[in-house]
C-alpha cells in the first residue's frame, strides 16, 4: 500500500470523507517488510441496521486492479495481522446508534 501517506485535507481539491490521502507518485509511501504499519482510509457510507448478535466481517484484499496497479507487480505479498496485547490490529468502525432502538 503505496498511498498510505496522510496529507493536509485542505491541499486536495476535494474534500475527503476520511484520512486524507493524495494518491500523488510525491506522496507514496511503501510498505517495509516486517515493519508494522498504521493505515487509515475511509469507508464509503452505508446504513445498516446491525441487531444484537449480528457481526460484522471484514474482507481485505491487496489491489484494486480497475483503480490502481499491482504493488508490487510481482511476488506473492503477505500481510501480517498482529493479535498480541502489545501489538494488535484493530478496526474503529464508526457507529451510531438507531434512534428508535436506544431507548
Amino acid at each position: 500500500m503505496i498511498d498510505r501517506k496522510e496529507v493536509d485535507p485542505k491541499s486536495l481539491p476535494y474534500e475527503p470523507l476520511g484520512p486524507a490521502h493524495s494518491f500523488l507518485r510525491k506522496d507514496a509511501e511503501p510498505l517495509i517488510p516486517g515493519e508494522a504499519a498504521r493505515i487509515r482510509f475511509a469507508l464509503y457510507p452505508t446504513s445498516v441496521l446491525l441487531r444484537k448478535g449480528h457481526r460484522i466481517r471484514v474482507a481485505l484484499a491487496g489491489a484494486d486492479a480497475s483503480v490502481f496497479q499491482r504493488y508490487p507487480a510481482d511476488g506473492t505479498p503477505m500481510w501480517t495481522i498482529y493479535r498480541e496485547a502489545r501489538q494488535a490490529s484493530f478496526i474503529d468502525l464508526p457507529v451510531r446508534r438507531n434512534r428508535e432502538t436506544s431507548q
